[in-house]
Formats: structure tokens, sequence, C-alpha cells
């Protein structure tokens, strides 16, 4: 809607019908190719087998048909309840991902349950039909999927080496710059045992000129929703417009579960960051997101998050919030 404070009316609807044997699907990634009629569709789905998996869809034909499915990846196969969340986003005619991977078969500590988790990424060209890494070199095609091996990614890190076996990573954003150069986003928190929860670190990441990822902290961020691990938030998101700011849910009171949305910039590629804005009171505050634009009309929202607690997967008392629009 061109006016963010009152929706009146939205144009015919077109509907096409998405057939696999999933049961369930989380995070729907529709991307239009920029030279070519060509739709995708990327779902993190539930398999009616009980995988748990990134998929895609393929339209030749604008939308009309979907006739074309792809089992993508499923990372470490080996890994009991093993599942990966993947987010998209599209520049041109190529799709780029970044990938958390998550698994439960693994003890930190006195912990009976941990969980394991990297994050990844890769870009699909669609012209090509083959997937790459960061620096441009081809990793695999749609022929080898479904992938299970993580070294077929660009990593960007990763729950040993970066969080020394007792951090794990939880959920991404990425956006890529005018020039398709990927940005991505993630929060990573201390390992605890199943049910419980902590604070978040926000992180914003970017591969270098050879394709090696550099990662540095932002800030502490909010837990959200009922704070257990099995219901995340997206409290950091990426302003598509702007690579080097980032929206947060940035924590206030951790004890209280009280946060605040700050728009930060950083001037020096990630190393330090700063608030240069506070969008909301302080409150519960949980998913981040930046609206994107499809053309080149001025974005009056910079950023809407949802308030509010969740009490269980159909009890919750939450909203969507923005701030004022700016008069300057």
């Amino acid at each position: 809607s061109a006016a963010p404070w009152d929706i009146s009316e939205f144009g015919e609807t077109r509907e096409s019908a998405l057939e696999a044997d999933i049961i369930q699907g989380r995070q729907f990634y529709p991307m239009v190719a920029e030279s070519t009629p060509e739709i995708h569709v990327i779902i993190n789905a539930l398999r009616d087998d009980g995988i748990r998996e990134t998929v895609m869809w393929r339209s030749r034909d604008g939308g009309d048909t979907f006739p074309e499915y792809t089992r993508l990846w499923s990372l470490a196969e080996d890994l009991a309840g093993n599942r990966s969340y993947t987010r998209a986003y599209i520049h041109g005619d190529v799709i780029h991902m970044v990938i958390v991977r998550v698994g439960w078969n693994e003890t930190v500590g006195e912990h009976a349950i941990g969980r394991v988790e990297g994050v990844y990424y890769i870009k699909y060209d669609i012209n090509e039909e083959a997937f790459l890494r960061a620096n441009g070199e081809r990793a695999f095609t749609l022929d080898d999927a479904p992938v299970y091996d993580p070294e077929r990614f660009d990593r960007i890190w990763c729950w040993q080496e970066d969080g020394g076996g007792e951090q794990r990573a939880v959920w991404s954003d990425i956006v890529t710059n005018s020039d398709g150069h990927p940005y991505v986003a993630f929060a990573v928190q201390d390992a605890v045992p199943q049910g419980e929860s902590k604070t978040h670190d926000g992180y914003w990441a970017t591969p270098d000129d050879g394709g090696a990822w550099r990662h540095h902290r932002v800030t502490e961020l909010a837990r959200g929703w009922d704070n257990t691990p099995e219901r995340k938030n997206y409290a950091i998101a990426i302003d598509p417009d702007d690579p080097h700011t980032v929206f947060v849910a940035k924590s206030t009171d951790a004890e209280a579960d009280l946060s605040q949305v700050h728009r930060m910039v950083s001037e020096d590629e990630g190393e330090t960051w700063r608030s240069v804005e506070t969008l909301s009171e302080e409150g519960r505050i949980t998913t981040v997101v930046v609206p994107r634009r499809t053309d080149d009309t001025p974005r009056p929202v910079d950023v809407l998050w949802l308030e509010g607690h969740m009490e269980g997967w159909s009890d919750y008392a939450t909203r969507i919030l923005t701030h004022e629009p700016r008069t300057d």
C-alpha cells in the first residue's frame, strides 16, 4: 500500500497451486527474476515423512503454473531432529540465501539436550541453474540436490569454532547492495537446556572480495515470544536500502524481558555500531521487519515490529506496530 496508515483496498488476486509432499511450510519467499518471466518460491517445509528441509518451486510462465519442484537441502542428515531455516533475497537474477543449521543430538556441559548450529550462505544463479559461493565459485547444481553436507556452503559462523561449543545461532536476515554484494545478520545465544533461554547477541556479516566471511557483534537483543528456544524472534534486520544500517529489538531489561527498537549504523564495515534513533517505547518487542521497496517510491515506514507475548501456539497477545512518519 502507498498509504501505510490506511490500506483501503487491494487489487485482484491471482492464485496458483503449489503441490508437493509437505504438510507444513514456514517462511515463504516468492521471488521474481529481473530479466526472465521466472518466479521462484522457496519454503522451509516439513515433509510428510517427518523430514524438515528447504524446498523450491519454479514457474516459467509468470506464475500461472508451478510445475517444477526441487528439494534443496536439510543440513546435517545424521543429526536427530535436524532441520534448516533458510531466508532468501533476490537481486536481479540471483537468489541469495542464508541458512541456519539445527540439530538436537549434542550435549553442552551437563545439559542432557543441546543444539548444534551454524550459519551458512549460498546463492542461486537462475540463468546458470547453479548454486555459487560468495566468490562466484560453483558449489553444486539442482541435479545435485538435496544437499546434506554443510561443506558445500560458505560458512559464516560455526558453533564450535566461533561459539566455543557453548553458543548457538538462531534465525537470520539477508539483503544485498545495488551491486549484488550480500550482507547477513543473525543472532547468537549461550546454549542452555531445552525449554530455557537467554538474551541474544546480534551479529552482522559480509564477505570480502575473496569471498571470506567476517562477522561482528552489533548489540544485545531481546529474547522474544515466551523465551523458549522453540519460539525465537527475528530481533535484528538489515535495511535493504543501506546494508550498513540495522534495526534491532535492543534489550533494555533482560530480567523483565523489555526492549526497544533502535536504528543502528556502522561506519567502519561492521567493526562498531552506534544507535542513531530510538523508534519505540520500552516493551515486550520481538520480531523486527524492514519493508522492502519494489519501485523507486520513498519508503514511508522504516520498520515494523511485533510487540506483546505468546503463551502458547494459539494463545498470544501481540500487535504489529511502527513509529510515526518523519516530518523532516
